[in-house]
């Protein structure tokens, strides 16, 4: 198939076209494209072809992690223009801000990737086309590597966006210093797990990143795992198809992260920040080995010897000491 070029990107591999752009309806409501491929990194687009009022009311750019691809993540860029919970209009974007190469933490280069879509986001998802600039909400987030990418990003000194963050959404963000003097204002939405899982300790991923967010706009959906020292093994990459290179996925007791509860969870997250309401109430969900967390909760009990404080005094990286620190309320 011929090559067509929009200002200055690349549209690889499309398969129906429409709007001049290709695309491919993989489900009865749910649009995805095929990559996209911009001088920044890579993307693929996915929103719900029932939704025709405001289409693009918010985008949410999801960071791949680390190794990954854009194409790793179907289901979940699936769930989160689908939720049941919502008629939102929602376009989710799984990025790649490092093709091909290993590393995604760069904030830089996650930042330069995101500036580059909010620039062109009319022609890169024509059905935004007809959207005024400043209606749209953007959110931005990643897995893993790709997650502490956005961080890294959202906490630059100087600011690295040239738009405005509406939220963060970190699925296992990976690493994080719960000690960076650097805090995440815009409001979160964390995903992590209790234990350590495919080596990621919680103390450095979705609970750290928690840790340094702003404590009135902040929520923390913690799925209880069983700590696992085989590199394999938990379910650290479960919000990808397919698990990192076929591993960490975590197996099927957990794929309903990536089907339903990220894309379930975004959609109250999108909510709470129109309405102003970061509520315990706001952000439950049916699933009975999740803790959730919101604003001053920590997931620390006062029984322990580390209250929050404490914790990020004393805390240490080494392997040996923090998988003994108890993080429940149990």
């Amino acid at each position: 198939m011929k090559k067509m070029k929009i200002r200055k990107f690349r549209l690889i591999s499309f398969t129906i076209s429409v709007y001049g752009v290709f695309f491919k309806k993989v489900s009865s409501k749910v649009v995805s494209s095929e990559i996209i491929s911009l001088p920044e990194g890579q993307l693929q687009f996915h929103y719900d072809d029932d939704i025709r009022s405001d289409p693009c009311d918010t985008v949410v750019m999801i960071n791949v992690g680390t190794a990954m691809r854009v194409t790793s993540y179907n289901d979940l860029g699936r769930s989160i223009v689908s939720s049941t919970q919502s008629q939102l209009s929602v376009i989710a974007i799984i990025i790649d801000n490092n093709p091909r190469r290993i590393e995604k933490q760069n904030g830089k280069k996650y930042a330069d990737l995101a500036n580059s879509i909010v620039q062109n986001l009319k022609q890169i998802v024509p059905i935004c086309s007809n959207t005024k600039d400043s209606a749209v909400r953007y959110l931005i987030g990643g897995h893993s590597g790709g997650g502490a990418g956005a961080i890294n990003a959202l906490t630059s000194d100087p600011p690295l966006f040239s738009f405005e963050i509406a939220g963060i959404v970190g699925l296992a963000p990976f690493p994080v210093d719960p000690r960076s003097p650097m805090k995440i204002l815009a409001p979160s939405l964390m995903w992590g797990f209790s234990n350590m899982t495919c080596l990621v300790l919680p103390h450095r991923a979705a609970l750290a990143a928690y840790n340094i967010s702003s404590p009135n706009r902040r929520i923390f959906y913690q799925v209880q795992t069983e700590h696992q020292e085989i590199a394999t093994e938990g379910p650290h990459c479960s919000f990808a198809d397919d698990g990192c290179l076929g591993m960490c996925s975590g197996g099927s007791q957990y794929s309903w992260i990536r089907n339903s509860g990220v894309g379930d969870s975004v959609c109250r997250f999108i909510t709470a920040i129109r309405c102003s309401n970061f509520s315990q109430s706001q952000f439950k969900i049916n699933q009975s080995d999740v803790e959730i967390f919101v604003n001053r909760n920590y997931p620390i009990s006062d029984s322990t010897p580390y209250a929050e404080s404490e914790f990020l005094q004393n805390v240490s990286y080494s392997p040996d000491i923090l998988p003994n620190i108890e993080l429940s309320n149990n």
